[in-house]
């Protein structure tokens, strides 16, 4: 048990601490401490990093986790692309690439690219003197059913109840494979990066939009995986009955822009983003937006009465590229819930929750953890 706390303080801690801070700050004795660090170094995991300062007598010798011990692979499935991230052991980025497929591709074709890619990226690391590769987390657009672990649906792309791997060959050993959906990913990642915030909800505006929901500091999920899927709720816009991901999604916005302007010449999602972003005082796509705003925030406000969460998260392709939007949103949600705007954070200006999360995930699985977040709020 002392050896994984250790490891849980030294992964939520990385900076460099000697023998007697451990013992100090872990409770446990001395010789114990250094019975440990003996191991940890012996499979590589801590290194030594010089010596200390002090006042007087022997200065203490300073240990570090080794960031080439092993690295954690991240792959964000989102609109007809997924980004691939490897970071190492202190969970800093070391490479980030991106591959762009057609929005029919089968699931199965699409996870044979993205690992064949990952594997080739993860050699090149082998050269430089990495050594495991910790653990691959997958966020996708998509409930994902954790008792069987299978894919539920995913509207946009049409895959439906596929069976999702949990385990891929590499480097002589098996692989953990971590799958979880997109909003889910966010709540975690935000849920671990406040600490004690127990209670939040996360909500993600990009291929479609969905809600991440942490209650006592656990994500709840649901019976099938699909607490949060409110994409799919018919909400009234513009006389009509319309899906609440039709309203505001990256394809919904999207359209809107080729709509209003035929002759726009953008090349990716995000450049047609940041045109309305750029266009958003113009009257007709003002107010436009204001429609959107006003209609989104009445849905989600119910949820966060309902849930009552002391954070509220955001995120996603149109969180961080049409930022006027999610201000009009988030504005017309304080004043519909009487919350104040404290509560409500931007992840591109907090911090990647996606990416801490399944940082957290995949450290957590390799060395079977389940105190890391126990130990960072002390």
């Amino acid at each position: 048990m002392n050896y994984k706390r250790t490891i849980s303080y030294l992964l939520v801690n990385p900076r460099s601490v000697s023998r007697s801070q451990l013992s100090r700050d872990l409770h446990i004795s001395f010789p114990a401490v250094t019975d440990i660090v003996n191991r940890l170094k012996n499979e590589g995991l801590v290194v030594e990093e010089g010596k200390g300062t002090g006042f007087r007598g022997r200065k203490p010798i300073l240990l570090k986790l080794n960031e080439k011990y092993g690295l954690c692979a991240f792959v964000e499935i989102s609109y007809e692309e997924a980004t691939m991230k490897f970071l190492d052991l202190t969970g800093n980025m070391v490479s980030k690439n991106v591959i762009t497929f057609d929005r029919d591709i089968e699931f199965n074709k699409l996870l044979e690219i993205i690992m064949s890619r990952l594997l080739e990226t993860f050699s090149h690391f082998l050269s430089k003197g990495y050594e495991n590769l910790l653990g691959i987390s997958f966020s996708i657009p998509a409930p994902i059913d954790h008792e069987t672990n299978t894919l539920v649906w995913s509207r946009y792309y049409g895959w439906r109840n596929i069976k999702l791997p949990s385990k891929i060959p590499c480097c002589n050993r098996k692989v953990n494979l971590i799958w979880e959906n997109d909003s889910n990913m966010i709540a975690y990642g935000a849920s671990q990066y406040f600490g004690g915030v127990k209670n939040l909800v996360a909500f993600y505006f990009g291929i479609g939009i969905g809600a991440g929901i942490v209650i006592d500091g656990k994500v709840h999920r649901g019976y099938r995986g699909l607490a949060g899927e409110i994409g799919q709720v018919l909400i009234p816009f513009r006389g009509k009955l319309y899906e609440l991901e039709r309203v505001i999604s990256e394809e919904s916005t999207i359209k809107f822009a080729q709509s209003r302007f035929p002759n726009l010449d953008a090349r990716t999602v995000e450049d047609i983003l940041r045109f309305l972003e750029r266009h958003s005082e113009e009257k007709l796509v003002e107010k436009e937006l204001q429609k959107i705003s006003r209609t989104v925030a009445q849905f989600l406000s119910v949820l966060v009465i309902g849930l009552d969460p002391q954070v509220v998260i955001f995120d996603g392709e149109i969180v961080r590229y049409l930022p006027t939007l999610l201000r009009m949103v988030v504005d017309n949600i304080a004043k519909l819930t009487k919350r104040e705007h404290s509560i409500f954070r931007v992840a591109a200006e907090e911090a990647d929750f996606s990416l801490y999360g399944a940082y957290r995930l995949t450290v957590e699985r390799w060395f079977d953890l389940d105190v890391v977040k126990k130990l960072s709020e002390r």
